[in-house]
């Protein structure tokens, strides 16, 4: 360099080393010397305006493309109302589509994860450009428009490349890449004008190089397009006629199906619910039957609840723990219900909720149901210490130990629904329509098309301990209850078990039957709408038989009503 009078510029001198991850590390660390100039190797390099990496995963490069495009597309939204659909479009194509269709060829190969990226930007452009709403599906609007999805644009590129590079248009070192297919004597196949594939070592290095990708490609179109005479004519039959924006590439026909393009709102905090189907006939019965069951559920949990605060003899611990059932009763329904008769009166595209909102009723009802199950399996133990060790029932059941026991039936719950919802909130949302009357956990993480393993194994987790806990502690009480009656002689021990063992039974089969109602419907799509109105009804049934059923089966709620109404009426006669 230096008898040709050239010196080596370090700062605009880069190295880099292309392999995979485990080859790196094979390679370790390459020093290049040139001239007594030590270069090191870069991890990205720049070059025509692409960013590449040293395991060609193209990152940064997608990363600085739908930054770009994100910034402009903010832009082109708050100009929108004043332009028109023809500028719109044009500014668009300029801003958007350009960075797009920049050199994508070198995107060829990359997984959907990544490519999906770039998918969100077109579709927030052609929402933005549509002026469709987010909890609308993108793919009618991408073929309306013609606009193929991303993938679809980079297998198009090498196309077109190639056929340019068959006819002379292309640049010379892409015409040398390819090689058409020829046969020693002349066969059925020799005037299909098919190019020869050469073998790859790596499909993720390989497979993706332009002289293995665009024989691949071009092979596995039909033969009238791979012989058409100028690109016009090549151009127009790979595209369909108006109204189906179909394409015969790799010799099948890729629609812009919805798994592809369809959704990306880039987690939208707009979520629409789908709500109850009902006839418009019924949809006012519907509400009133709702509505007066909210009422009646407020009104009696709340009226018990204070019925046993202020009644001195009703300050047992199997009072007190129930008035943990009626809490959560009220907050259950109240969280849930409201709403649920407010989107009734609306048009289902009107029925929207904020994602934070969303969150929270999914966490109140899956705290509900928790919760029902943990309240009653501690009032299962108050009723087997009554029955079964009568003589230490104060010294066990202390003040103390009700403060245990409530916090342990509300603690249990925050915990294992808090990791439950925190599982769902980790994932990025592509869609935002809910088919379910409220949010609930699987509703909000069936709007991910990320993988949900962890939370299907935490879910079936989380119900089997459940479950398990559940019906195991009342099995095993009752079962203890049952041998302790029938082996004693006191009628009148029988006699109150029978009684109050069997409020809280039935209180329990009602709640498990309503739970597993849901859980069983689940496995089959085809009764979706019975599935909402059962999870409905979870809320509404056990909620409205809980008081009844206690305060009918309780002596002591039932003196106390008695001596209420008569002191009413010794009022009104005087």
């Amino acid at each position: 360099m230096a008898t040709n009078l050239l010196k080596l510029n370090n700062i605009k001198t880069e190295l880099m080393v292309v392999a995979s991850p485990s080859q790196s590390k094979e390679v370790g660390d390459v020093l290049l010397n040139v001239d007594g100039c030590t270069i090191r190797p870069s991890q990205e390099v720049r070059n025509l305006g692409v960013i590449l990496d040293c395991n060609l995963s193209l990152q940064a490069h997608i990363s600085s493309t739908t930054k770009s495009a994100f910034f402009h597309l903010t832009n082109i939204c708050r100009l929108r109302p004043s332009l028109s659909d023809p500028v719109a479009e044009t500014l668009i194509h300029a801003f958007i589509t350009s960075h797009l269709d920049y050199c994508n060829g070198v995107l060829y190969g990359l997984p959907n994860k990544a490519l999906d990226r770039l998918q969100r930007v077109q579709n927030s452009a052609t929402r933005i450009l549509t002026n469709t709403k987010r909890w609308q599906h993108i793919t009618p609007t991408l073929k309306h428009l013609h606009w193929l999805p991303v993938k679809s644009r980079i297998t198009y590129k090498i196309l077109l490349l190639t056929y340019k590079s068959l006819h002379t248009l292309a640049p010379q070192y892409l015409s040398d890449l390819i090689q058409q297919h020829s046969q020693p004597r002349s066969l059925r196949s020799s005037d299909k004008n098919q190019l020869v594939t050469p073998r790859s070592r790596l499909r993720t290095f390989g497979d993706r190089a332009f002289c293995v990708a665009a024989p691949t490609l071009w092979n596995s179109l039909p033969l009238h397009i791979r012989q058409a005479p100028t690109l016009e004519t090549q151009a127009q039959m790979e595209h369909d006629p108006p109204g189906s924006l179909t394409l015969q590439l790799q010799g099948m026909r890729l629609s812009t199906s919805n798994k592809s393009v369809e959704g990306y709102t880039y987690n939208s905090f707009t979520l629409q619910l789908e709500g109850l189907n009902v006839s418009q006939e019924s949809t006012y019965p519907v509400f009133l039957f709702i509505l007066f069951s909210y009422l009646f559920i407020i009104v009696a949990n709340l009226g018990l609840a204070v019925l046993v605060f202020v009644d001195k003899s009703l300050h047992q611990p199997m009072y007190l723990l129930f008035c943990n059932l009626s809490a959560n009763d009220i907050l259950g329904n109240s969280i849930m219900l409201p709403r649920l008769l407010i989107d009734m009166l609306r048009l289902p595209s009107e029925r929207l909720i904020s994602y934070y909102e969303c969150v929270v009723q999914a966490f109140t009802s899956h705290m509900f149901g928790t919760t029902s199950h943990t309240v009653l399996m501690i009032m299962a133990f108050d009723r087997y210490v009554a029955i079964c060790n009568p003589l230490r029932y104060a010294v066990i059941m202390t003040n103390r130990m009700l403060i245990t026991l409530t916090v342990s039936a509300w603690g249990v719950p925050l915990v294992l629904v808090g990791i439950l919802l925190g599982l769902t909130i980790r994932l990025n949302r592509c869609r935002t329509l809910m088919k379910s009357p409220y949010c609930d956990n699987a509703a909000l993480f069936n709007l991910s098309c990320e993988s949900v393993f962890i939370n299907n194994i935490y879910g079936l987790t989380f119900t089997v301990v459940l479950f398990t806990a559940s019906i195991g502690s009342m099995v095993l009480t009752y079962t203890k209850i049952t041998v302790v009656c029938l082996t004693s002689k006191n009628k009148s021990l029988n006699s109150k078990a029978l009684k109050t063992c069997s409020t809280h039974l039935v209180v329990y089969l009602i709640m498990l039957f309503s739970g597993m109602a849901i859980i069983t419907l689940h496995r089959f799509p085809q009764y979706s709408d019975s599935r909402k109105l059962a999870s409905v009804l979870y809320h509404i049934i056990p909620s409205s038989l809980n008081p009844i059923i206690y305060g009918l089966q309780s002596k002591e709620i039932q003196n106390f009503l008695s001596k209420l109404f008569k002191s009413n009426k010794v009022l009104a006669s005087k």
